[in-house]
């Protein structure tokens, strides 16, 4: 490929190489001509050839400094195209980049929770699954701050629909009380509820987590069916 390129887009190539073998210091401004890069459509046969693990060798090595720095590059990277396709960087690779930003040392959790008010359905499914995975020690407080800042915003009742589909597949998952106070925050909003009732059939959540979910059902449904069945027996029959 190189013996093909013109003296600009050689020197595009190596600065995208030397990103990508980690061989240079990502400082703001690299991290920036990085997105410029990937912005321009004119360099679209080098780029495609390390797509997004371009920006997994970036955040890797990036340190942000604090939590305007970590706005300042998600900003770039949400608003800025990826090689004129239309989508913007962090839509091209949104999940790499979450998964980078849960590994990065310089990265506070809060910050990616504060920072989803304004956040795509994509992102906050990404995110809410990491915080699942990687920060099962702190769960019930980083799914409290999560809910507690997304409260009264167009993502709440998406983020607790994500929340309930990680804790039906979640059998280690066992935080009753955290599961009263988010099933106490759905009500009756019909939608989510038909959520959770279609994951009934496939799940693999705790068996207490369980009866807690379908009381609940019983409660915004009245439909008997939903306590447990020697009750259910005892009491409708």
């Amino acid at each position: 490929m190189a013996s093909r390129l013109n003296d600009r887009e050689l020197k595009v190539r190596k600065f995208i190489l030397d990103v990508f073998g980690k061989k240079i210091n990502i400082t703001s401004t690299v991290f920036k001509r990085v997105v410029k890069v990937c912005s321009e459509e004119r360099n679209k046969e080098i780029v495609d050839t390390y797509g997004e693990r371009i920006y997994s060798s970036m955040l890797a090595e990036y340190k942000f400094k604090n939590y305007n720095d970590y706005i300042e590059k998600m900003d770039l990277l949400k608003t800025i195209e990826y090689l004129g396709t239309g989508k913007t960087q962090y839509a091209s690779a949104t999940s790499i980049i979450i998964k980078k930003l849960f590994d990065s040392e310089s990265v506070r959790v809060e910050w990616i929770i504060t920072s989803l008010k304004k956040a795509s359905i994509y992102e906050l499914r990404n995110v809410i699954q990491f915080l699942f995975t990687r920060e099962k020690n702190n769960l019930h407080d980083w799914l409290v701050n999560l809910t507690d800042d997304l409260k009264g915003t167009k993502n709440e009742y998406q983020v607790l629909s994500e929340i309930f589909k990680n804790i039906m597949m979640t059998p280690q998952f066992k935080d009753i009380s955290l599961i009263i106070a988010l099933l106490e925050r759905i009500g009756h909003n019909q939608t989510i509820i038909d959520t959770i009732i279609g994951l009934l059939d496939n799940n693999r959540a705790h068996k207490k987590v369980l009866d807690a979910i379908y009381y609940w059902l019983y409660q915004v449904t009245s439909d008997p069916k939903y306590l447990p069945s020697d009750i259910n027996e005892l009491f409708f029959v």
